[in-house]
């Protein structure tokens, strides 16, 4: 997660500037999938971490709201339509 400053993620998509708030590599580390974007600081960064296994804890705890917005942002992201069992 960034906390403060800017990175770019370079993806076959194009190229992102995000900033505080975006979390990164969520989907790829929830699929269980190496992933395929890089990411460099445009400004001095501040990043949090979340271990995947805690990530996929709360994730497989969260009500289905929650899980329906992971789906559909992982379907727009990765472009997948199976789901692995933490997001069913």
């Amino acid at each position: 997660i960034v906390v403060s400053g800017t990175v770019k993620i370079s993806h076959n998509q194009g190229d992102f500037v995000v900033g505080p708030g975006a979390v990164i590599g969520l989907s790829e580390g929830l699929l269980g999938i190496k992933a395929t974007s890089t990411v460099q600081a445009v400004s001095p960064v501040n990043t949090r971490i979340i271990p995947i296994l805690a990530g996929a804890r709360a994730t497989t705890e969260s009500n289905s709201g929650i899980k329906c917005i992971f789906r559909s942002l992982i379907t727009r992201i990765l472009h997948i339509s199976v789901f692995p069992k933490v997001l069913q």
